[in-house]
């Protein structure tokens, strides 16, 4: 929050996933979409619901070009 121009309200605002075209919301769907895309293992971001961890992307990306493929 220090970096941007933002109060407390508005950063919390930004970040809020149950508020209808935030980007907290925008962030839940994203995720969720990536997860189900690379089959990732089940794993739950303890804000934003399921989510493939960085390891897991950059072994597929590493491995077999997974992600650019």
């Amino acid at each position: 929050m220090e970096s941007t121009t933002m109060d407390e309200t508005e950063f919390t605002t930004f970040y809020d996933k149950t508020i209808v075209n935030s980007f907290g919301a925008g962030l839940v769907v994203d995720l969720e979409d990536i997860a189900e895309e690379y089959s990732c293992p089940s794993s739950e971001y303890k804000d934003y619901g399921k989510n493939c961890t960085a390891e897991y992307l950059a072994r597929g990306q590493w491995g077999s070009s997974m992600i650019t493929a």
